[in-house]
């Protein structure tokens, strides 16, 4: 049963304010590898967290099928994790629709951390 009161919600792995405060620009913050999907009352109840504080009682399977890897949930690796994440997501997309040739998939040259040419926030509530 869906309750309106704890709909899914989209929000930042690494949070955003944190992301700021180290001098990360918002096309490398509002990055769809950033992006989570939890319910509402969850992301409630996240507010700044560290995402390994936060991940931190989320399963390894749920994290896995996530594409998130516990091992770069820290600042230090954000990059890295982006990257990583980014590559599994969009992996995934191309088998999913059988794209068989680089070419074939228009966005894998598009959504590059540093040439991001659409901003997710357009798509998410702060």
């Amino acid at each position: 049963m869906h309750y309106e009161k704890n709909a899914p919600q989209i929000d930042h792995i690494f949070p955003k304010s944190s992301l700021k405060n180290q001098g990360y620009k918002d096309n490398e913050i509002n990055q769809f590898a950033n992006y989570w999907i939890l319910s509402k009352n969850k992301n409630q109840n996240k507010y700044n967290n560290h995402p390994q504080k936060y991940f931190e009682d989320v399963d390894d399977a749920e994290l896995q099928r996530g594409y998130i890897s516990r091992e770069l949930l820290d600042f230090q690796h954000y990059k890295n994790f982006i990257q990583q994440r980014e590559s599994k997501i969009l992996e995934h997309i191309k088998k999913e629709l059988d794209f068989k040739d680089e070419n074939d998939f228009p966005f894998s040259k598009m959504m590059k951390v540093e040439e991001t040419e659409f901003n997710m926030s357009d798509f998410v509530d702060d």
